[in-house]
């Protein structure tokens, strides 16, 4: 998924997008290294810009607002300790495509294909970058010269050729805080649990559908595709000490389902045929969970200098895990719907079990969303850029992706990642007028 294109990978994107939380910004007491140096007001303009790059709603994700316009009813869940949260999809934008031509119009902007960077090279302190070395195909070697640079290679190949740099600290350049490296994903369980809805056939919210969005003080509509999911609030995984997630409402047909079921994981599933033959009234859907994950040490991308690629240079080693305790909270998360669910009448959560009756939705995928490998920070000495998205202790050097990201959230990275390249660019001009 690290494509070697103009628009890299949103040429495998789904398009989903949706702002992170106000506190997936702040800092957490149980969970070790969160908070981010901005907050969510501070990225609130460039959300808004993000939205139309990625060709998405206006900046809309209230549900209740979305659902009385569209005529779509949301689950009528009783309760404030469960909640229905909004994503937007993208067609999905492939960049290199949707802005070729934008990009050969443009008098500010040259894009040179087939250049890889094979060398970083800095001043005699240390400082600055000076040039950049790349080398095509054919093996031509360039130089690249400016008063800034920025790496946007996405999560693996920007914290790789930080870790290559030795020259000037045998850990890494920017690598002062030992963070250069560390990795996040989105874990995903697909399906996590299934529901059973008594007497509700009107899902339709948490399809994907086309309608209009508008923002607050903004009367013109913007036609987006939208769908619901479930989530709990903050203050519950607050309490809880859960870290994000949301999961989607997929209806299935319960036969077409046993298809592809595990032999030994279908305990619950033939629980719910019973149920199915004896109440016609039902309708049955699949939870998929997406979720955030903590920061742990054992997580990480690391080079491996005994196999070099064609241009000499280390090849990437990537350890992802993903820890009890978070698999324990998605557990929790599941159960606490489930309970929520019940209590309001709707329906009853049924989760796939083994042959000795644990919860086993499988081992869990990746959304392919590779974070936090330069983690945005205060100090030189939790993380490896800013604010600004600039590497610590150099004056030119910054970072654009979803590299920066201190912590993950649950939602997709990509109109985010979009927002702070946006808000680098103000910066960048900021400094350089």
């Amino acid at each position: 998924v690290r494509g070697r294109a103009l628009g890299g990978s949103t040429h495998y994107w789904a398009g989903m997008c949706a702002p992170l939380a106000p506190e997936d910004f702040e800092e957490r007491a149980w969970l070790p290294r969160s908070g981010w140096p901005i907050s969510l007001e501070d990225l609130l303009p460039f959300y808004r810009k993000a939205q139309v790059t990625c060709e998405v709603g206006h900046f809309e994700y209230h549900a209740q607002r979305l659902s009385d316009r569209g005529e779509r009813p949301l689950l009528p869940l009783r309760s404030e300790r469960i909640e229905t949260v909004v994503y937007h999809n993208s067609p999905p934008t492939r960049f290199g495509s949707r802005y070729l031509d934008e990009l050969d119009r443009s008098e500010d902007v040259k894009v040179y294909l087939h250049a890889v960077l094979t060398q970083i090279i800095l001043d005699e302190e240390d400082e600055r970058v000076t040039e950049l070395k790349m080398v095509t195909p054919t093996e031509q070697v360039h130089s690249v010269k400016a008063d800034h640079f920025i790496l946007a290679m996405g999560g693996i190949e920007n914290a790789r050729h930080l870790l290559a740099h030795r020259e000037s600290n045998p850990e890494g350049l920017g690598n002062q805080s030992g963070t250069l490296g560390l990795f996040l994903e989105h874990p995903h369980y697909l399906p996590s649990a299934y529901i059973l809805l008594a007497g509700i056939k009107d899902v339709s919210f948490y399809r994907s559908h086309r309608q209009a969005t508008q923002e607050a003080g903004n009367e013109n509509e913007r036609e987006a595709v939208i769908y619901g999911a479930l989530s709990l609030p903050a203050e519950v995984r607050e309490r809880e000490e859960i870290v994000a997630h949301a999961c989607t409402v997929v209806p299935v047909n319960l036969d077409e389902e046993l298809l592809f079921a595990d032999a030994d994981t279908t305990v619950s599933l033939e629980a719910l045929q019973t149920l199915l033959h004896q109440n016609k009234d039902l309708t049955l859907c699949k939870l998929n969970l997406r979720a955030e994950q903590r920061i742990m040490e054992p997580c990480r991308l690391t080079l491996n200098w005994d196999k070099l690629d064609r241009f000499a240079l280390p090849i990437a080693e990537l350890n992802w895990q993903v820890s009890d305790l978070d698999a324990h909270g998605y557990r929790r998360a599941l159960a606490l719907i489930g309970a929520e669910l019940g209590a309001a009448g709707i329906g009853r959560l049924y989760t796939p079990v083994d042959a000795q009756g644990q919860y086993a939705p499988g081992p869990p995928t990746g959304g392919w969303h590779h974070m936090g490998t330069t983690r945005m920070s205060h100090s030189a000495e939790t993380g490896v850029v800013d604010a600004n998205c600039k590497v610590h202790g150099l004056a030119n050097l910054f970072i654009a992706g979803s590299s920066v990201f201190p912590t993950g959230g649950y939602v997709n990275p990509t109109l985010t990642l979009v927002a702070l390249a946006h808000r680098l660019g103000a910066h960048l001009r900021g400094i350089t007028r």
